[in-house]
């Protein structure tokens, strides 16, 4: 938003107060000069403008000189509904709430808001809930002993530190992941206070504080540095509590939005929550002043202002216009708010209008217009003129891992060497070479044979993946050699069958659907959310593909909750635009019932005919339905796999969506692939099946990512123990107090009565329910209605839950038994909860008795190592390695995956591809053919294990350098890796540079670097004499003469004389980038 300067509005200058144009329209009005509030009085509020609440609050603010604002609300919504609002206003915003007034539940933002009032400065405005400050609050003392305070610049005993917050009720930890932990790093200290919403590093050099910041824990970037932090003990938190009222001052004034009259509203709070100390603090303190903008009653004794009236949404885009030219025409000034540049360009073009002086576009968070009927000036927002509900928080972006980090190595796993074969990963071997100590990776072959792999090769080793039943290869044979040759054979097999699929379908005479339409516009305004940037690049690569005249064959791949649906619904809309029909296909009844109803609802103002087909249809309406779909007068169904029966036909198909494609059965994927011959297709999934990961990856289907979540989502906690009943009463018991919900999962239909009737029987007060496969469609409708309305607490489900039903007040899973599902199941079904702001908890148990498959808990430790969001990706490769590679493929393929391991065998597939569109054969391929550079040359690199001490994470720290295409690559690996563990070790800068030397020579075709025997001359030597650039090495010879030599009796050796130079490896990096 446009900031205006401080001078715009008089009261700026006073408190700070950043007032934007939208705000400056409104206050140049006047139209709250004429309240006159004094300082101690406490405004009660009655206007559903929401935003002319926040200026209000805020001029209160400007008008008052010293002591907090409370602005209480009536709901946890209402609250941080505004609170951005007001804080992008007002630096000094604190939002607290607490959803079940339990001191065990205090999350780390209502603590970091508790320790901020108390120890912050006395002129904040807090947002609070009527519930939080009739409940209790963490009490932070000031007595020695009870914190710990480090400054920057200041000595610190790490021991020290290490004992208080051990003391304190801090675990040590390898990698922070909750509030509670701390991990030690070298000259690194990595913190996360209970009481912030991030955690924190503190820097140090030796023993002097060099740096403390907040870091976010999902990028693991630096995001603000701070001079000082004290960390409390956590146990205070619990033991320390005081009513939330003996933390108001006396010069403390109070804002009720909404809430006239208190006492009725603690009659409807039904004795849930004691609010007499609160009661009885406001009733000594009462000097209240009721401010009301409309809608009063006369007995109030209120002034209201007058000419305030809330903008009705409008029925149409045709209807809005029709208004537009009525306020202009009368001479009112409009202004037209929007939440994003985007939203604003997409109204312009819809209106076909520039902004004049009565006519304004301005980007502001205000969801709702209203009327200023005295001043002539009315305010739209979008959700006005399309008719829709507030759009949420817009999305941040988060920064996923690359593939290749997705399968740490540990000692003991199985590895490919890319000439050696299948060994087995020791670790990490010190070896002195040429004087200096450096690292190696070691394998172990067949006979106790062990090969050792330079750290600069590190790309050359990758996890095997393949068959359980391994078998080491032999050092020194050809036997591997033969199973590579064998295995490219095969692929070239598979390459030419997979091409020529590609090459039909692009041959195929696709439909060209035409650029969006003035419709699609409006409907695309409908969406509630600010799309991410993830989202808007999908859209763009779909809409792209339609309009071609080849089928599309897209995935669409997004963790749970992250819009792969509304990308799916605006190619659906597109191609009905296009006169094409459309077909959705969704794995459950459940699924495509939810899908209907809500483009149904999106579609509202289209003349659009929206079919449902499935097994809860009768037949009778069924034939109907299909009939409808053959004639062309249905333009879209939404249907399970009963879609793909025979009796099934479309008029004009020209889109097919299929979401999760990996819930459907064998013949019901080969319909799908007949039908995918000659229309557009896409493919909508959160773990995407291994075929359609690799395909994915080597660009035989295209792909788009969407990995940016909603800004106020929260990655799920996930507890893995033994069943034990306490420990799940305790989780169901929290929920319910915070007013939450709770799925349960018992995949067993006999006894799942008898599993709700003992949860109802614990938890008299709360309303259960369950539903099953197996019950009759009206019946699994109903029970998901009440659960998703709010009217049960507890629905105790099988894996029916898996897809579809999306209830962001349920925020507990618990799965009685997680030993029987797959990998990318638990992570589906784990994404029922989490799909909102509030922290989720997902309980995976394992049985108490039952002897637990190894596999099992391998599953459900890659469910746990991947809690970050948007984890999809992580979850596929990893489910991958798992279940071995056998069965992805046909079982001409499985044999030779299982010889050479996934990894290999997935390379030597690219290479007979790429060999394939060139116009190659089999005997045309060199499966070797990467570029090695050898480095004889004396350096030490390697990481200390004082520096890090695991190995999973050296070894992908040394993959990702060795795999590094560019200097600013490595530059910004390491960057990551000194945020994380401090300053770098010399070992590790000289890895940086050899790795560095690796990359110029790969791009100067320079194929070995070693050392001379008297070691003061270092040889360069090209691959090929052609390699060489002639003329800039002459050049280099005759300006560096007698330093710098072509070796005469080697014509493709260029000789660096290093014998006066401190810094052999510098020379030799400024010589090559000269070359």
């Amino acid at each position: 938003m446009n900031e205006i300067q401080q001078d715009a509005y008089p009261h700026n200058t006073k408190n700070r107060i950043k007032y934007n144009s939208a705000d400056k329209d409104i206050l140049d009005t006047g139209i709250l000069s004429g309240l006159e509030i004094e300082s101690g009085k406490h405004l009660l509020v009655k206007t559903s403008v929401g935003f002319l609440q926040n200026l209000m609050i805020l001029d209160y603010r400007d008008r008052t000189d010293e002591g907090n604002i409370y602005v209480i609300y009536a709901s946890r919504e209402e609250c941080e509904s505004n609170a951005a609002a007001i804080k992008e206003r007002y630096e000094n915003t604190i939002a607290i709430c607490n959803d079940c007034g339990n001191r065990e539940a205090f999350d780390s933002s209502f603590v970091q808001a508790a320790k901020d009032i108390q120890h912050g400065k006395r002129k904040n405005i807090i947002l609070t809930t009527y519930k939080t400050v009739c409940n209790v609050i963490p009490i932070f003392s000031d007595d020695a002993g009870s914190a710990m305070t480090i400054r920057k610049g200041e000595k610190l005993n790490i021991r020290k530190l290490s004992s208080f917050l051990t003391e304190s009720g801090y675990c040590e930890v390898p990698f922070l992941q909750n509030g509670g932990d701390f991990s030690l790093f070298g000259e690194v200290v990595c913190a996360f206070p209970v009481f912030s919403a991030n955690p924190i590093r503190i820097y140090l050099d030796f023993d002097e504080i060099e740096k403390i910041a907040y870091y976010d824990l999902q990028t693991d970037e630096n995001i603000a540095e701070t001079e000082e932090y004290s960390f409390a003990k956590i146990d205070t938190l619990h033991s320390n509590n005081a009513a939330f009222a003996s933390i108001f001052a006396e010069n403390d004034s109070f804002v009720f939005v909404g809430m006239e009259k208190l006492l009725t509203l603690k009659a409807q709070m039904k004795g849930i929550i004691d609010s007499d100390n609160f009661e009885k603090w406001f009733e000594n303190n009462d000097n209240s002043v009721k401010c009301e903008f409309y809608e009063m009653s006369d007995d109030t004794g209120a002034k209201p202002i007058d000419g305030v009236r809330e903008a009705e949404p409008f029925v149409s885009f045709k209807v809005f216009c029709e208004k537009l030219n009525s306020l202009l025409k009368f001479d009112y000034k409009v202004r037209i708010l929007t939440n994003s540049i985007i939203q604003m360009e997409r109204i312009k073009a819809l209106l076909n209008i520039k902004d004049n002086d009565n006519l304004r576009f301005e980007e502001s968070e205000i969801n709702k217009g209203f009327y200023l009927e005295k001043y002539k000036i009315a305010f739209f927002s979008a959700n006005d003129i399309f008719n829709k509900k507030e759009r949420a928080n817009v999305f941040s972006s988060l920064q996923t891992q690359p593939i290749m980090d997705f399968m740490s190595l540990r000692p003991g796993d199985f590895v490919v060497h890319s000439q050696n074969g299948i060994g087995r990963f020791i670790g990490f071997d010190k070896i002195e070479m040429l004087g200096r100590e450096r690292d190696y990776i070691k394998i172990e072959y067949s006979d106790k044979e062990f090969f050792y792999v330079p750290l600069e090769r590190a790309n050359e080793v990758e996890k095997y993946i393949g068959s359980e039943k391994i078998k080491l290869d032999k050092l020194h044979s050809n036997s591997w050699s033969k199973k590579k040759k064998k295995a490219m054979e095969n692929a070239m097999l598979f390459a030419d069958n997979l091409l020529k699929i590609n090459a039909r379908r692009k041959m195929s005479n696709g439909f060209c659907h035409m650029k969006d339409t003035q419709w699609q516009l409006i409907f695309e305004e409908g969406f509630e959310n600010e799309e991410t940037p993830d989202q808007l690049q999908a859209i763009e690569d779909v809409k792209r593909d339609m309009e071609r005249p080849i089928p599309m064959d897209r995935i669409i791949c997004g963790d749970v909750g992250f819009g792969k649906t509304e990308v799916a619904f605006r190619a659906c809309f597109k191609a009905i635009m296009s006169g094409r029909q459309v077909c959705f296909i969704s794995p459950t009844t459940i699924l495509t019932s939810q899908h209907f109803n809500n483009f149904k609802k999106r579609c509202a103002d289209f003349p659009i005919r929206i079919e449902e087909l499935s097994r809860i249809k009768k037949k009778s309406e069924a034939t109907k339905i299909i009939e409808r779909l053959g004639n062309g007068t249905a333009d879209i169904v939404f249907a399970t796999h009963r879609a793909l029966h025979k009796d099934v036909k479309f008029k004009n198909l020209g889109l097919l969506v299929v979401d999760e494609e990996q819930r459907f059965g064998v013949k019901d994927k080969e319909t799908i692939r007949d039908m995918k011959a000659n229309v557009d297709t896409l493919t909508l999934t959160a773990t995407p099946i291994p075929r359609t990961l690799y395909m994915s990856l080597l660009k035989l289907r295209d792909v788009s990512l969407l990995s940016t979540p909603p800004k106020q989502r929260v990655a799920i906690e996930t507890v893995i123990r033994r069943y034990d009943e306490d420990v799940e009463t305790q989780a169901i018991e929290y929920e319910l107090k915070r007013g939450g919900q709770v799925f349960y999962l018992h995949n067993d239909t006999s006894d799942i009565r008898a599993v709700r009737n003992r949860i109802s029987n614990t938890f008299p007060n709360a309303k259960a329910d369950f539903i099953h496969g197996k019950m009759r469609s009206i019946e699994i409708e109903n029970s998901i209605y009440n659960f998703a309305n709010g009217w049960t607490d507890i629905l105790v489900s099988t894996t029916i839950i898996e897809n579809g039903i999306d209830v962001p007040n349920a925020n507990t899973l618990i799965v009685d038994d997680a030993t029987i599902y797959g990998t990318s199941q638990l992570y589906q079904i784990k994404g029922r909860v989490g799909r909102s702001s509030r922290k989720a908890i997902a309980y995976l148990f394992y049985p108490q008795k039952k002897n637990v498959n190894p596999t099992a808990i391998a599953r459900l430790k890659v469910i746990s190592e991947n809690k970050s969001l948007g984890s999809g990706f992580n979850i596929a490769m990893n489910d991958l390695a798992l279940r071995g590679a056998g069965n992805i493929l046909s079982k001409e393929q499985s044999g030779h995956i299982a010889e050479v391991g996934f990894e290999t065998y997935m390379h030597l597939l690219d290479l007979c591809i790429k060999s394939l569109e060139s116009g190659k054969d089999a005997d045309g391929i060199n499966v070797d053919e990467e570029f090695n550079v050898y480095i004889n040359i004396p350096y030490s690199a390697y990481v200390p294990d004082t520096y890090i001490g695991e190995t999973a994470v050296k070894f992908i720290l040394y993959k990702q350098l060795a795999n590094a295409k560019s200097e600013g690559e490595i530059a910004g690996i390491l960057s990551r890796i000194e945020n994380r563990y401090g300053k770098l070790p010399a070992p590790l800068v000289e890895l940086y540079r050899i790795n560095l030397i690796k990359i110029i020579c790969k791009e100067k075709r320079i194929s070995e670097i070693s050392e001379s025997d008297d070691k003061n001359v270092l040889s360069l030597r090209y691959a090929k004499v052609k390699d060489m650039k002639i003329s800039a090495v002459l050049e280099l010879v005759k300006r560096k003469s007698g330093k710098i030599m072509l070796n005469n009796s080697r014509p493709n050796e260029v000789l660096l004389d290093c014998r006066n130079e401190n810094d052999k490896i510098g020379c030799l990096i400024e010589t090559l980038r000269m070359l």
